[in-house]
């Protein structure tokens, strides 16, 4: 069986539709919790975080991914640049401040832009 063709979409909380939010929760609730065992979801960082969702050609959604904006930031990494596509994903180039000597270290595979 071939996987269906995805179209990718980052959008910030306020800009999911209540399907699409409901969607992603049904998603979520599948691997997390029926899955994976049961934890809270929602878990209150949905607001502050981008939501990747990936639709199939009819729109139902099979993949989806929570990303929290200051994850890396807290790491000590800035974004640099614009937002570029790799693979057909959004990806943005962040760099850490070198340390004790060290080349500044890049994310490996940033983050939404």
């Amino acid at each position: 069986m071939t996987p269906p063709r995805l179209a990718w979409t980052w959008k910030r909380f306020k800009a999911l539709s209540l399907d699409e939010l409901y969607d992603a929760l049904a998603l979520r609730c599948r691997v997390f919790v029926l899955e994976q065992g049961p934890y809270q979801d929602p878990d209150g960082l949905d607001r502050v975080s981008w939501h990747l969702l990936g639709h199939d050609g009819t729109g139902v959604l099979h993949a989806y991914l929570r990303v929290l904006a200051d994850f890396y930031c807290g790491f000590g990494y800035t974004v640099q640049g614009d937002t570029y596509l790799e693979d057909g994903i959004p990806h943005v180039e962040m760099l850490r401040a070198a340390m004790g000597g060290y080349p500044a270290q890049r994310s490996q595979g940033g983050g939404p832009g």
